[in-house]
């Protein structure tokens, strides 16, 4: 319940539709026919296991709809991810069976969508994108000469690839201050000539957007390997980076072309890295104005809200 895809894609927008929208919302620790039969409809976060198949088919066994809510591709995890020998074959044909089996499917890119639908073609696959809450005030005010890399134990292996051209420009500029957000990845830190750098373990979503804006870096890095998996990712990091007021470093997939973002091709980490330590970093201000147009909780929610209406029937 209380990790950082419940905050953005369940949890998250469920607490907020109970204040603005009066729905009432139970989170029962066993869930039985007796309390399905009581609810209008059953939202089922990531299932990916034999548990939530029988969920799922208890609840249609009492009449109740069924909605099943992806934010990563479990179908296609790439071998360096932790998560890649938890999910065996056994529980990636498990989260398949929910999605088919699920009234409505809720993800938050086209391209998971895409993946989705290769198993559910005539189901209905809905993307609603995640979203910043409505309570968040964009942060002004200096930002400081630190680069903050966005990633923790689950995207060491992302930073693999970047990690020769990482420790060059860290030890060229000794003036910027270099933290690492989630977990320390010694491939790197061992390396640095200069006492210019430090990191943090991984803390609560609501702490970590805290400590960004409380740091408020001039460049945040998220460096992602080239692989399907990350493709559907979404682009979280835009949005944080945009409400710390931080430019963002990014590799050139879909959902990195925004505003604020500098984007990078293979290869070309460094140079554009340290283009944007010169002084080379765009604005955030067009990137807020379009996170306030088409990404802000109330407006996605109204989605939401209107496809459990549906399914329920009012």
């Amino acid at each position: 319940l209380h990790d950082s895809q419940s905050w953005w894609r369940a949890m998250g927008p469920l607490q907020d539709m109970v204040r603005v929208d009066q729905i009432s919302l139970e989170t029962p620790s066993q869930i039985t026919w007796v309390n399905l039969r009581s609810c209008s409809l059953l939202f089922l976060q990531r299932p990916f296991d034999s548990r939530g198949v029988g969920i799922m088919q208890m609840a249609h066994s009492q009449g109740t709809p069924v909605v099943c809510d992806f934010d990563d591709d479990l179908w296609d995890l790439p071998k360096g991810n932790p998560a890649y020998i938890q999910y065996t074959p056994e529980w990636k044909d498990a989260a398949r069976q929910c999605a088919v089996g699920a009234d409505a499917v809720i993800v938050s890119t086209e391209q998971l969508a895409e993946r989705v639908r290769s198993f559910k073609p005539k189901g209905k696959v809905h993307v609603i994108k995640n979203a910043l809450p409505n309570f968040y005030k964009w942060r002004n005010g200096p930002l400081s000469k630190t680069v903050w890399w966005r990633g923790g134990d689950y995207h060491r292996h992302d930073i693999k690839h970047v990690v020769p051209q990482l420790i060059e420009i860290i030890n060229k500029n000794p003036d910027w201050h270099w933290l690492f957000g989630g977990s320390n990845p010694f491939e790197i830190t061992e390396n640095i000539t200069h006492d210019n750098h430090s990191s943090h373990s991984p803390i609560p979503i609501p702490e970590y957007h805290v400590k960004l804006q409380h740091v408020a870096p001039a460049i945040i890095i998220n460096p992602l390997q080239d692989h399907p998996f990350n493709h559907s990712k979404s682009n979280i990091g835009w949005i944080e980076a945009a409400l710390a007021g931080s430019a963002l470093l990014a590799p050139d997939f879909p959902q990195f072309r925004e505003p604020g973002v500098v984007n990078y091709k293979e290869g070309g980490f460094g140079e554009a890295l340290q283009a944007m330590l010169d002084g080379q970093r765009p604005s955030v201000d067009i990137a807020r104005r379009k996170i306030d147009a088409e990404y802000r909780l109330s407006d996605a929610n109204k989605v939401r809200l209107k496809l459990f209406r549906e399914l329920i029937g009012k």
